[in-house]
């Protein structure tokens, strides 16, 4: 995109996947769905079911509802592409997804791949909520799009529908971008997403999902379990024995400091 739109000039379309499975590179699509906001305001829903072209699961079916007579005759993403990244395209449209840089890019592109299609998204070319989530509500437990919307006063109906969540997400955008969580420029909100994801990805190697950096002071946080949330100082020195013994494998910057809280000790004041 040239121009730097606010987010109520640009199309938004927002892109949800619902599949067979949490493995990107290898399962498959069943349902694709999409949704275009102008100015701000839903605009525009669309829904596809795609044949898997494998079984699906039934907890993957317990989970959205689709099953093998909803996709029976229905046709192959392949079939869908040409159509779909036309949807995609225009010179003012911003993608937005949840959970798309890690998920719903890469396993679209490994389905185009064996579809035999040349159609690719750059997983950089999304905006991802998550990521947004990741960094600036950290101290929450739990960052589903069901528990952002949640958080955000918005309606999620049908859940784990590729049509519902799209909207969903759309509508969360708008509400990060209200709250100054997602820049309110669309070249923005892009860049700070090109600043998070190489922090949260260095924060993740050194201590895995337990713990965080406050993100104004830098105070250690546990960032799992029933102490998620909370200052590691702060943290009862029994509550963290116990979380030692339940926990096997742990990062060993994380048991360090875990292990020194339970000998009463301060945690660390320096990175890892």
């Amino acid at each position: 995109m040239d121009a730097d739109l606010a987010w109520t000039d640009a199309r938004v379309v927002v892109l949800d996947l619902e599949t067979t499975g949490t493995h990107p590179a290898t399962d498959r699509i069943v349902e694709v769905g999409t949704a275009v906001f102008l100015g701000g305001r839903a605009a525009e829903w669309r829904r596809a079911r795609v044949d898997p072209g494998v079984p699906i699961p039934p907890d993957a079916t317990a989970i959205h509802g689709i099953g093998a007579a909803h996709v029976a005759g229905q046709p192959r993403i392949g079939a869908l592409a040409r159509r779909l990244f036309e949807h995609l395209a225009g010179e003012t449209t911003a993608l937005v997804g949840y959970n798309a840089h890690h998920f719903d890019v890469p396993l679209l592109n490994a389905e185009l791949a064996r579809a035999g299609r040349p159609e690719r998204l750059d997983p950089d070319d999304v905006l991802d909520l998550m990521i947004f989530a990741r960094w600036y509500h950290r101290d929450r437990r739990r960052r589903r799009l069901a528990d952002l919307c949640a958080w955000y006063g918005i309606s999620l109906q049908d859940a784990h529908t590729a049509a519902a969540d799209s909207a969903a997400t759309g509508f969360l955008l708008f509400a990060m971008v209200r709250d100054g969580v997602v820049p309110a420029t669309v070249r923005a909100a892009f860049a700070e997403q090109a600043r998070l994801v190489p922090l949260l990805e260095a924060e993740r190697r050194v201590y895995g999902h337990w713990m965080y950096r406050d993100r104004q002071t830098g105070e250690l946080c546990i960032g799992a379990g029933r102490l998620s949330g909370l200052p590691l100082a702060a943290a009862d020195p029994g509550a963290i024995s116990d979380l030692l013994a339940e926990v096997s494998d742990l990062p060993a910057a994380v048991r360090d400091a875990f292990e020194a809280r339970r000998r009463g000790e301060p945690p660390p004041t320096a990175e890892g």
